[in-house]
């Protein structure tokens, strides 16, 4: 009888799929310029080719959040190319280009794959004549000031606006 045992549990082991090797991936979030850590983000880890997507996870990226220190990281991943792409409210998304790619080995550690973001905003708003009409077509551009102290040229009239915040273009 032990040995009828022993015989099935052998052929179970021998039939039973082996699980492929895994790596990891970590790094950090931080804010361009500063290197202050950005909590809360979201990370993505996305196949990066159809030719390396994983098998364990076909059809949608991982995801995690960084920690208070900016940190993540993503354990059991399974050999081949991955793009890193993070999102965070009031930070601007990175371009195809810009995003970390990283390609992991079976047991591979990869620590450092660090990405920083720069602080974004929105403008939104309707430009009008003197008489309040709206201004069909009127084209609208956001530039950023350069630093400097008054009274260097800096045309400040232009950028600031009523209590209600309203801005004169001119």
């Amino acid at each position: 009888m032990s040995l009828l045992i022993a015989l099935g549990l052998a052929g179970v082991l021998i039939q039973s799929p082996v699980a492929p090797p895994t790596a990891a991936v970590s790094g950090r979030v931080m804010e361009h310029g500063s290197g202050t850590p950005i909590a809360g983000a979201q990370v993505l880890l996305m196949p990066s080719s159809i030719g390396s997507r994983p098998r364990q996870f076909p059809d949608r990226p991982r995801a995690a959040v960084t920690g208070s220190d900016g940190r993540y990281q993503f354990d059991d991943v399974q050999p081949g190319r991955y793009r890193i792409v993070v999102e965070k409210a009031g930070f601007a998304r990175l371009n195809l280009v810009a995003m970390p790619e990283v390609i992991v080995e079976r047991h591979e550690r990869r620590d450092g794959v660090n990405v920083a973001l720069q602080r974004s905003a929105a403008i939104a708003g309707r430009v009008v004549d003197d008489m309040g009409e709206a201004m069909v077509g009127a084209q609208v551009m956001a530039m950023r000031r350069p630093d400097g102290p008054p009274g260097s040229g800096l045309r400040d009239d232009l950028l600031e606006g009523d209590p209600l915040g309203h801005v004169p273009v001119r």
